[in-house]
């Protein structure tokens, strides 16, 4: 059993709330739960962001859950476009021009707000009225905005302001044939899978599918540069995720797919703005082989080696640089430093997302968000 499963079995007990009722939305977001856990056991091969995910919302039913009761009062008004205090419970960050965007999910108020920062003040720009939500990406102009809920996605074309659902076709009959979890943007196009791969244009709002040769059950898709990175599983159903070393790139927005060989077998994967990360453990189980992959390339090569649990957990910071939760040991590796740090998180707490704004580093965990101003030496946290 991986580290975090661990976690995520010890966190799914605190299903009530300190006054004794039901944790919200639990039910809901079950299948999901328990998806992500099966697709962490029998394949690695997904993009680090998007696993983190979806193993992490169980256990941010019970982190969110257990804070509830030293928190000050939800807001019973909304004000957006005003002050507010930092993200309470961050999840995803995507930058814009020179502010930084959250996705900060609040069981206080059962829902899901967008904050905005430029570093200095937090300001509330809009809300969705659902609570538990992962992954939000805006196109480079900030104007349209998209966030993965389960079987549909939310978009906002007035900079995250308003949202409105647009289901995706065909799912929610069976939980279990996937949940979408991510959105990635590529100029004014967001992808996202639920098992399936879907395109949505920012002029339509209507899901297009995508066919994709050799892949039956997309694990991921991301934006890398101009190109799109799929990885996936040619089994039949999304129950057996054993094979999903399966890749494919397309340089021409989505038309045409090419196969990528992965270095390895069940190689953990981390993509950036501009490049994609394989992670592959050696025999032993304690070190590890960093590949790197830019569009253009026609395979990884490799990029840096380091001291690795088999627990251990990847995330890409940028193009050049990548944290490093393993247990205690916490370091920021490049291709030829390997840097200790501390990311101001609990320890034993994997990091989902990361930004970069100016020279500030940001990092999300369960534990909350945190921010370091000399390339990652040292941390602080921000949020509540």
């Amino acid at each position: 059993m991986t580290r975090l499963e661990d976690a995520l079995r010890a966190t799914l007990a605190a299903d009530t709330d300190p006054d004794g009722d039901p944790a919200p939305d639990l039910e809901r977001w079950l299948p999901g739960i328990r998806q992500g856990a099966r697709r962490r056991r029998t394949a690695r091969q997904v993009i680090a962001a998007g696993v983190a995910a979806t193993v992490a919302l169980g256990a941010m039913v019970g982190y969110a859950l257990t804070r509830s009761d030293d928190a000050p009062p939800a807001p019973t008004e909304r004000h957006l476009g005003t002050p507010s205090p930092p993200p309470w419970s961050p999840r995803s960050l995507d930058v814009v021009g020179d502010a930084l965007f959250v996705l900060d999910t609040d069981v206080r108020c059962q829902c899901t707000r967008i904050l905005r920062t430029t570093g200095t003040q937090w300001t509330v720009v809009g809300e969705i009225p659902v609570w538990g939500l992962f992954s939000l990406d805006f196109t480079s102009d900030g104007s349209t905005g998209w966030v993965a809920d389960r079987d549909q996605v939310w978009v906002s074309h007035d900079q995250g302001r308003s949202w409105s659902a647009v289901p995706l076709p065909g799912q929610a009959q069976d939980p279990e044939d996937g949940l979408a979890t991510e959105v990635s943007v590529l100029a004014d196009d967001v992808w996202t899978t639920d098992g399936d791969v879907w395109r949505l244009p920012a002029a339509t709002d209507r899901p297009e599918r995508v066919d994709i040769d050799g892949i039956t059950v997309a694990t991921s898709v991301q934006a890398v540069g101009g190109s799109l990175l799929v990885t996936g599983s040619s089994e039949a159903t999304s129950a057996d995720l054993a094979s999903s070393d399966v890749l494919r790139v397309s340089d021409d927005g989505g038309t045409g797919w090419t196969p990528l060989a992965a270095p390895c077998t069940s190689a953990q994967l981390t993509a950036a703005a501009g490049a994609a990360f394989a992670v592959c453990q050696d025999a032993t189980g304690d070190r590890a082989t960093v590949h790197r992959w830019t569009p253009g390339q026609d395979r990884f090569e490799e990029y840096a080696t380091t001291v690795l649990s088999e627990g251990g957990i990847l995330l890409a910071l940028d193009d050049e640089r990548l944290a490093i939760t393993d247990d205690a040991d916490e370091r920021i590796l490049t291709a030829s430093t390997d840097i200790p740090t501390d990311f101001a998180q609990s320890d034993d707490t994997p990091l989902i997302d990361s930004a970069v704004l100016g020279e500030r580093l940001y990092v999300v965990s369960l534990a909350g968000m945190s921010m370091s101003e000399d390339g990652g030496r040292t941390w602080s946290q921000i949020s509540q």
